[in-house]
């Protein structure tokens, strides 16, 4: 649940999706190679509840006052001394405004340093002409160092010394071991007390989520006007990837978790060098049991006892976006806009707790800005005019707004070319968006 970059799944990885979308609609018998590498960069913001962009480290800052303990995020101990003090002074017919809201324990400040980069190596194959099977293998690399820091003032003492020897021997403890909260402290109470692993260094470097499915497209064009057509995307994506750690405060969520089936629908207009197209998707998980810890409420640590088997249903995925291009059949550049959105889950469990908080923690929202580059030699190659078909692009990705998601900006390079294999018809030709392999004969060719 609460870990230091729970960040809404969407670094989940929409290099997934963009395996897939690179991917052409074959002829029968060709087929395709795709690489791709996704460089993150660091220091981007993080977009909170309110879609207020502040840092990934400052959504882990704490000020350990009197309004927060009361919220019960510090935990049960310190919302057990606050409660303490309130009644403490009820009985002694305190003001509304009691010491309780007086207390000062110091400011957290945390550092967390994310580092993440994702490369995919994809295989088309057109089964026929109209469908191609698809398979995406992902590799992640990600790393998060994290550490924390207390300062400012710590009236603990002052206010023991306030309340008195009236004051019971529990406050007083409870008081004298607030006024020692440190850095030192708080880490061991996450890793001694709460059972969760060191939140210093975490790393994670191997294969994500498999992909496999298929792809389809039709042409509407008619003779006359823009040429209209839809390509329709689906796959099965297959938690291979590492899996959820409840015991763990940093780490990243490089796998969904759970097998879903992913559909997106391209919708494109062509007008000689002009293209504008939409995209509509997605992605539907299967129930399943995991392990969580449940909360009581709000709170920022969970005991390890309260880690519990629970039933899982994820909420679905969705994304929309626009884009406009223009350009050539071998140079284009594109302009895109668009929402990713993850739905709230829905869990349940054999002990009480707040099963509709975790659900909505896991929802988020990327707004987005790509721009995209893209040389192709496959007319020229259809024409005998290049040696070698292929299509490259580099695209930058940019989050412009948000909601409980860290934003990304990144640049990603792909590359795919095409072969023929011997089940390839001898006069392969495509209509629509699909890649039209020639298949010249070495008399032809010389």
């Amino acid at each position: 649940m609460r870990t230091l970059t729970y960040i809404g799944g969407l670094l989940l990885f929409t290099i997934f999706h963009a395996t897939m979308i690179h991917a052409q609609v074959l002829p029968r018998g060709v087929g395709a190679v795709y690489m791709g590498s996704r460089q993150y960069s660091s220091g981007t913001p993080y977009f909170d509840v309110n879609g207020k962009p502040t840092t990934l480290s400052e959504r882990f800052d704490m000020n350990y006052n009197g309004s927060f303990l009361r919220s019960g995020k510090a935990g049960t101990d310190l919302k057990k001394l606050y409660d303490n003090i309130r009644a403490f002074e009820s009985v002694k017919g305190g003001q509304e405004r009691t010491m309780a809201d007086d207390l000062e324990l110091g400011v957290q400040k945390a550092t967390v340093d994310l580092q993440f980069d994702a490369k995919v190596l994809g295989f088309g194959y057109g089964l026929t002409d109209k469908w191609t099977l698809l398979l995406g293998i992902p590799i992640m690399r990600a790393s998060i160092a994290a550490d924390i820091d207390v300062s400012g003032n710590n009236n603990a003492l002052a206010i023991k010394n306030r309340l008195g020897d009236a004051a019971f021997d529990e406050l007083k403890a409870g008081l004298d071991e607030a006024s020692r909260i440190n850095r030192n402290t708080i880490l061991s109470k996450i890793n001694d007390e709460y059972k969760y692993k060191d939140i210093s260094y975490w790393e994670y470097s191997g294969l994500g989520d498999l992909l496999i499915g298929g792809r389809t497209s039709w042409d509407f064009s008619k003779a006359k006007g823009p040429r209209y057509s839809l390509l329709l995307t689906t796959y099965l994506s297959l938690p291979t990837g590492p899996q959820y750690d409840p015991d763990a405060l940093a780490q990243v969520p490089i796998s969904r978790g759970f097998t879903a089936l992913d559909i997106t629908s391209d919708h494109k207009f062509k007008w000689e060098l002009l293209t504008l197209g939409s995209e509509l998707g997605g992605a539907f998980g299967l129930p399943q049991k995991t392990q969580r810890r449940v909360p009581v409420g709000s709170e920022v640590l969970i005991t390890a006892d309260r880690k519990v088997d629970v039933n899982w249903s994820p909420g679905p995925e969705t994304w929309v976006s626009a884009y406009a291009g223009v350009g050539t059949p071998t140079y284009q550049a594109t302009y895109k806009l668009g929402i990713n959105e993850d739905h709230p889950d829905t869990f349940s469990g054999p002990i009480e707790g707040d099963y509709d908080l975790m659900g909505e923690e896991a929802s988020s929202q990327e707004i987005y800005h790509q721009l995209i580059f893209t040389l192709s030699t496959v007319d020229s190659y259809n024409s005998n005019k290049f040696f070698m078909p292929f299509i490259i692009n580099l695209t930058g990705h940019q989050s412009i707004g948000g909601r409980t998601t860290l934003g990304k900006r990144y640049v990603e390079l792909t590359f795919m070319t095409f072969f023929k294999t011997p089940a390839a018809a001898r006069d392969s030709s495509k209509t629509g968006d699909g890649v039209a392999m020639n298949t010249r004969s070495k008399k032809t060719q010389r």
